[in-house]
């Protein structure tokens, strides 16, 4: 199981698209046959997203907090872009 929340906040229009902020903080439970139970993870992070019209354009930065010995600890990040149709 794992469970997310997060929050979108409007920031201003930069060159007339639209910025947002998102922060976030999700984490896992699981109880499986191996014995592997409990809480696995604990994850923080920020998105911050400029849209135009169809297009999007967002950056991410995310921290895994590992609770357990089969979960890795450390940064991801990444650039997302969308077009909607």
């Amino acid at each position: 199981v794992v469970g997310t929340v997060s929050k979108t906040f409007g920031l201003s229009k930069i060159f007339g698209s639209d910025m947002f902020v998102t922060p976030s903080l999700s984490t896992s439970h699981r109880d499986n046959y191996y014995g592997k139970n409990g809480i696995g993870y604990v994850q923080g992070g920020v998105e911050l997203a400029a849209k135009r019209k169809n297009f999007s354009l967002s950056t991410f930065l995310n921290y895994v907090g590992a609770l357990k010995d089969d979960f890795r600890e450390g940064f991801d990040g990444g650039v997302k872009a969308e077009v909607s149709f």
